[in-house]
């Protein structure tokens, strides 16, 4: 079962390519997934081994207002695990990103321009009321390569029978 077992690599390859690639345009450099192809009973299981926070990039996050949902790889929708309750992301987080940016906040009543802190802190609440949608960085790739999982596995068995009845018949 060696073709098999070399196809189910591929396919877990082919999800982490495109994972990254979904997530490099989105501007997520350092995203790191790690999978392994392990013999399991009479069968095999891929396991993706990602960093905690490609969860909630993939599937979003609720806000205390608004509930945030995320197509899984079977095409249906489901409620978002995370949520934002009590505590709003680090205001510290969206300090770095209006520096990096050159953002600079202005008060709506006078114009004044506004402290970088204060904006970091109105962006962390707003966040946390209304949420994040799902970037789908993991399911979409995982959908698509799912797609063809079915005919490739049969070819990759076909390959494997064939081979041991070769092997049979000498």
């Amino acid at each position: 079962m060696k073709n098999l077992e070399r196809y189910l690599g591929s396919f877990a390859k082919k999800v982490v390519r495109g994972s990254k690639n979904i997530a490099k345009t989105k501007g997520y450099s350092d995203f790191d997934i790690k999978v392994s192809v392990i013999k399991k009973g009479k069968g095999y299981e891929v396991k993706f081994k990602a960093p905690f926070y490609i969860n909630a990039l993939d599937k979003g996050v609720s806000g205390k207002k608004k509930r945030r949902y995320y197509t899984d790889y079977k095409g249906k929708k489901r409620k978002s695990p995370f949520q934002y309750k009590d505590k709003a992301p680090p205001s510290e987080i969206f300090e770095k990103w209006i520096k990096k940016k050159g953002i600079q906040g202005r008060d709506k009543k006078t114009g004044r321009f506004i402290k970088r802190k204060s904006l970091a802190f109105v962006m962390a609440k707003s966040m946390q009321m209304k949420g994040r949608d799902g970037l789908g960085v993991f399911q979409k790739p995982l959908a698509l390569e799912f797609k063809k999982l079915r005919k490739d596995i049969v070819k990759s068995l076909n390959e494997d029978i064939k081979n041991i009845i070769y092997n049979d018949k000498k």
